[in-house]
């Protein structure tokens, strides 16, 4: 309402907690006005790991974004890869890719199925590595973060067996 010399202040939104929706959406409400606006609520990605025997004495390490068909539901994933370590020189550590003393393989692209893998050889056969798959992603705040899979700690005897 507009009246000759006199200045009425916006009232402003106030919208409320929002209510979940198909596909991660959150619909938003405003209590005074009743303006709506709907934001996605991303998730956090998650990647598991498997090892298996490949030829030549080497290790087939496979990294698997699970649920990479619905990649759009989860934080950007800014990078991926496999970090591995002799289980004897990790010792109590955690792996990560900050680990000192790791390797850090970086891979570029992901096939069809959401996956990406490498093919490494062991010191020798009985030599035990602690492996871990892992995502980077840039979560809501603007910070980089990295999502691991479980690890696996194997030998390629083992992967014989």
């Amino acid at each position: 309402v507009i009246s000759t010399g006199t200045t009425i202040a916006a009232k402003g939104h106030r919208y409320g907690e929002g209510v979940s929706g198909e596909n991660g959406l959150i619909t938003y409400t405003c209590t005074v006005c009743g303006d709506k606006f709907e934001k996605r609520e991303l998730s956090v990605p998650k990647v598991s790991i498997s090892v298996e025997k490949a030829s030549d004495h080497k290790m087939k390490i496979t990294g698997t974004f699970k649920d990479y068909e619905n990649s759009d539901q989860y934080y950007e994933v800014t990078g991926k890869g496999l970090v591995y370590i002799s289980s004897t020189r990790l010792g109590s550590k955690t792996l990560t890719v900050h680990t000192s003393g790791r390797t850090k393989v970086t891979c570029k692209t992901f096939s069809d199925e959401g996956t990406f893998s490498y093919t490494m050889k062991p010191t020798n056969a009985s030599a035990k590595y602690t492996i871990k798959a892992y995502l980077s992603y840039i979560d809501g705040d603007g910070v980089l973060r990295y999502a691991y899979s479980s690890q696996v700690v194997t030998t390629l005897n083992q992967l014989s067996q």
